[in-house]
Order: structure tokens, then C-alpha cells, then sequence
């Protein structure tokens, strides 16, 4: 096998592993609506040069047909991209929504890396957590507006996001001009096709760590389109 042959071999085996990882991660882990806003491109970007630019690159410098060693030297290749995709992964998997709790007006969404699944209730601790992000509300209890869910875990019941009547003090047309009087052109207008079209979408506050955007909500099937940030 030629340097070329064996380098590009080994770019496409990379490429079809790393590709799959990320539409994993995009449709199951962060479920496309969250991708954006979490900061998980940081990690995957890691992923995409060690093992699909560095690994197969390498393979070119040290592939010789016949060589000595070559075994060995593909191996330690191979245990690094290894070693780099189990870093990278954990990362994203860290990063991922694992629980979304509705509070009156607004979702704040807890990541994988904050949450203690001790604290959670009986009844919350029989979801699986590993692939979606599972919705929980809180109501009521001794949690002020300003305090961290992620504090008072054990206040989260089930919440079902599939009944618009769950949902609760959409955001007015007013307030999201306020919002993002101060964004960009690009945002604005992307917000006054969305207002122009109001009547099928449910505008809700979202807070992801320490980011705040907007949901952009589909009334008729309650799917999260967007998350726009100011």
C-alpha cells in the first residue's frame, strides 16, 4: 500500500467515526436546539483536528512500505487518536443538557457537568438521562427567582413540554424588541420574521449556565426551533 493510500485510508475511517460522533452529539446529546448556545463546538473542533487531520497526517510522515516497526508506530497512532477522542468526548458528554427545569416564565437548562442525581427525587431518578435531556418543572418551595435549580434538585417534578398549557408568561412582542434593541442587524431582522409570524411561535426566556437567550417555540407541535441570544 502507497503513503498516499494508507493516509487517505486512514482520513476517510477517521472522518465516517468522528462524523457519526457528531451527529450523535448534535441530534441526541444536545438536540440540534441546544448546540449552539452550550459551547460544545469547542470540544468537537479538538476532536475533528487530532483525529481526523492530525492522525491521518502521521500516518503520511511515518508510512513506509516494508518499514520496520510500521506495525507499532500505526498503533501508537491509533492509541493516541484514541486517548484524544475519549477526552474530547467526555468533554461534550459534560457539556450536554441533562436536565431541563421550567420555572415560572422561563427554562433553565442544567448540564451534565452541574448536576447531582442524588438530589433528585424517586420519581426523577427513574429517567435516563444518558441520551436526552429529561424536562422537570419546580413550583412553588423556597426557591426566589435569582437562586440556581441546580440547588434545589430535589424540588423537580416531571414536566411535560408536549401540552402548550404547561408553558407559562410568554414573552410579549414588546419585550423581545427590548431584548435585542442592542443586537445585531443580523438578529434583528431574524426577530421581526419571527414577530411577523407570531401567532405560530411561543417566545420563552431560556438560561443555559450563565447564558440567556430566547426559545423560539412552534405552537402547533411544541418543537424548539431556536435559541437566539441578544
Amino acid at each position: 500500500m502507497s503513503k498516499i493510500k494508507a493516509s487517505l485510508t486512514h482520513f476517510l475511517l477517521s472522518a465516517l467515526f468522528i462524523t457519526t460522533f457528531f451527529l450523535f452529539a448534535y441530534f441526541i446529546w444536545y438536540q440540534q436546539v441546544f448546540f449552539k448556545i452550550s459551547g460544545v463546538i469547542e470540544p468537537l473542533k479538538l476532536l475533528l483536528i487530532v483525529d481526523v487531520i492530525l492522525g491521518p497526517l502521521l500516518t503520511f510522515i511515518i508510512y513506509k512500505e516494508g518499514k520496520k516497526n510500521l506495525k507499532f508506530d500505526l498503533m501508537m497512532i491509533v492509541l493516541f487518536q484514541i486517548m484524544a477522542f475519549i477526552y474530547g468526548a467526555h468533554s461534550v458528554y459534560l457539556g450536554k443538557p441533562s436536565l431541563v427545569i421550567h420555572r415560572t416564565g422561563y427554562l433553565e437548562v442544567i448540564s451534565e457537568n452541574d448536576i447531582n442525581y442524588a438530589e433528585l427525587s424517586d420519581e426523577m431518578k427513574l429517567e435516563n438521562y444518558w441520551f436526552r435531556p429529561i424536562y422537570g418543572k419546580i413550583e412553588g418551595g423556597d426557591l426566589t427567582p435569582i437562586s440556581d435549580a441546580k440547588d434545589y434538585l430535589y424540588l423537580v417534578t416531571p414536566f411535560d413540554r408536549n401540552q402548550i398549557s404547561s408553558f407559562s408568561e410568554f414573552l410579549s412582542p414588546s419585550e423581545i424588541k427590548k431584548t435585542f434593541e442592542n443586537s445585531t442587524s443580523e438578529i434583528k431582522n431574524r426577530i421581526d420574521s419571527l414577530l411577523d409570524e407570531s401567532d405560530e411561535y411561543i417566545f420563552y426566556e431560556l438560561n443555559y449556565g450563565k447564558l440567556f437567550g430566547v426559545l423560539i417555540i412552534n405552537r402547533s407541535g411544541l418543537n424548539m426551533q431556536e435559541i437566539l441570544m441578544p
